[in-house]
């Protein structure tokens, strides 16, 4: 997986992953004030994580699919409403943790 994107600053950032190197995932809610924004925070092996929004390009492809791509990872129609609702609440949600 790539992650790449574009700070306040202006600075572009980019990272390369591949699915072996992620241990956790946890969805999320950031209160914005007036709007929500769902989150998910990919742990990895090396101890550093990445986080991705669904502002993002290809949220919406990605979130179907991480059940394929890590077997055992809860479903986004297993996860979205808990995270989701009720609103500006930070609903942290654990959907994937690699058993080692």
């Amino acid at each position: 997986m790539n992650v790449s994107w574009l700070t306040i600053e202006n600075e572009r950032g980019s990272r390369s992953l591949t699915w072996d190197e992620v241990i956790s995932i946890k969805a999320f809610k950031r209160d914005l004030y007036a709007v929500d924004r769902i989150c998910l925070i990919i742990g990895l092996k090396d101890g550093s994580g990445v986080e991705i929004d669904e502002e993002m390009s290809g949220w919406d492809s990605l979130v179907q699919k991480l059940s394929e791509y890590l077997p055992g990872c809860r479903s986004f129609g297993e996860w979205f409403e808990v995270v989701a609702f009720p609103a500006f609440q930070l609903n942290m949600t654990s959907i994937f943790e690699r058993v080692r």
